[in-house]
């Protein structure tokens, strides 16, 4: 009797630690403003976690740009032998889903990404919101060495 291999784990390679930058379209109608996170992945107590920093911006009947921030946390899981999933999820019951690729780099560490993000509607009348986006390593934006 032959054993698979365990097709999912916990995401574990180095070149995928780091802080990374997203932006995606408002998902309301009524503005099409860039929304933007923060991605962190790195090791706690020996094991890899996920910090999502999301800043959603709409506009106030004034005029003026309301930004809200959520922080969300979660741990990426490896599904062998190309993808990444995240689940996210805060004290308040806000939860979002990114799923990028997974490629093995043997120089260079995950510099850009386009992936999908699920988002809950925010209430039970809403449905699931599925968004692209577009994910830049930190040092690639403002141009340090690692």
């Amino acid at each position: 009797m032959t054993t698979l291999p365990e097709r999912f784990s916990i995401l574990d390679d180095p070149k995928y630690l780091g802080k990374y930058y997203g932006y995606f379209y408002s998902p309301k109608k009524t503005n099409q403003m860039i929304d933007s996170f923060s991605l962190e992945l790195k090791k706690e107590n020996g094991k890899t976690v996920a910090r999502l920093s999301v800043d959603y911006r709409s506009i106030k009947n004034n005029g003026q740009i309301k930004i809200v921030n959520k922080v969300l946390e979660g741990t990426p899981i490896l599904v062998k032998p190309s993808s990444i999933y995240i689940v996210l999820t805060e004290g308040t019951g806000q939860f979002n889903i990114l799923s990028f690729s997974y490629v093995h780099y043997n120089l260079n560490n995950l510099y850009f990404r386009r992936g999908a993000m699920l988002t809950h509607g925010r209430d039970a009348t809403r449905q699931p919101l599925m968004q692209s986006f577009v994910m830049f390593d930190y040092h690639q934006i403002i141009n340090v060495p690692r």
